[in-house]
């Protein structure tokens, strides 16, 4: 029997996302489109190596918490969004792992 784990979806830390832009800088086809401490969509796709799409996406589902920059376009907090996509990536990787464990008929 597999041992229940409850992992949060969302989590809202503090500090300073700009690290992650150094990250970003050595992604070929860089630009910055977003304010200071946020990430764009395409960025954080980059950052995380998913689509676009993808991000939007998550955000529909409440894995992002999507805020709007001073222009109307979504932004996201780059330290929150990484660890809000690794709960939630580690819960799809239990999930996969209990379904397994289950006896078969």
């Amino acid at each position: 029997m597999a041992a229940e784990t409850e992992l949060p979806m969302k989590i809202t830390i503090e500090g300073d996302p700009s690290e992650v832009r150094d990250v970003l800088k050595d992604i070929e086809g860089y630009e910055r489109t977003a304010p200071e401490g946020l990430l764009s969509t395409r960025e954080l796709a980059k950052l995380l190596g998913i689509h676009p799409s993808r991000v939007q996406r998550l955000a529909s589902d409440g894995i992002f918490d999507r805020m709007q920059d001073e222009n109307g376009y979504s932004a996201y907090d780059a330290a929150a969004s990484v660890k809000s996509y690794c709960a939630h990536m580690r819960a799809n990787v239990l999930e996969q792992l209990e379904k397994r464990a289950e006896p078969r008929s």
